[in-house]
């Protein structure tokens, strides 16, 4: 997939996101990209269904529903609900190829965190040795998150940060996620574990934006 592709998929998302005549509307692009999924995945889903998964008010989901209509990426049925045109489908494939929907996982030994999310994304072997993980994981609080594990997949997996570490739960990581060498494994966690889930793919949308995946 050429670079740019995916770069103006991820500024669509968050145009649809974005603010109109000085309103900045409660849902972000990590919402958007949620709801595609999720519809992706499962096929029609009603307004309500959508708030539900979000968190969020029914009025903020209609908000989104439009926007995306005015994109030509959903169209609704009555009966139905909502559901991906076939351009949708076809933004839906590009994002997840490039950035792994995020799954839900529990840790039990490097740090005692019920319902945190994790997502890898291929950054290849050189890039990983110029993550600033300390900037990774401030930009994931400024996002919502309360922690995060910034972690590289290089021979096996280590956990990054004033030093490389090493535990056996992070191999147990990268296996939920099918990680391979290359790999930046990011796990996001928050007391609400949907502000997690937000941090964590808002964070994925700046770096695949900033090491051009």
């Amino acid at each position: 997939m050429a670079e740019e592709n995916i770069s103006i998929l991820i500024d669509l998302l968050r145009r649809v996101a974005g603010e109109r005549r000085g309103i900045k509307p409660k849902f972000t692009s990590a919402d958007v990209y949620i709801t595609l999924y999720h519809i992706y995945s499962n096929g029609p889903l009603g307004r309500l269904k959508i708030a539900s998964i979000l968190g969020l008010g029914e009025a903020s989901v209609k908000t989104m529903i439009r926007r995306l209509k005015e994109q030509g990426i959903v169209e609704t049925d009555v009966a139905a609900g909502v559901y991906l045109t076939s351009k949708g489908e076809e933004i839906v494939r590009k994002l997840i190829k490039a950035i792994s929907p995020p799954i839900e996982i529990d840790l039990k030994e490097i740090a005692t965190w019920r319902n945190a999310y994790a997502s890898k994304i291929n950054l290849g072997l050189n890039t990983l040795e110029n993550i600033n993980a300390l900037n990774i994981r401030d930009e994931l609080v400024r996002y919502g998150a309360e922690a995060a594990l910034i972690i590289a997949y290089k021979e096996k997996p280590v956990l990054m940060g004033a030093e490389e570490y090493y535990h056996r739960e992070l191999e147990e990581i990268a296996n939920k996620l099918n990680a391979r060498k290359g790999d930046l494994i990011i796990v996001a966690w928050s007391t609400n574990p949907k502000k997690a889930l937000r941090a964590l793919i808002e964070e994925l949308f700046d770096i695949t934006l900033r090491y051009k995946v």
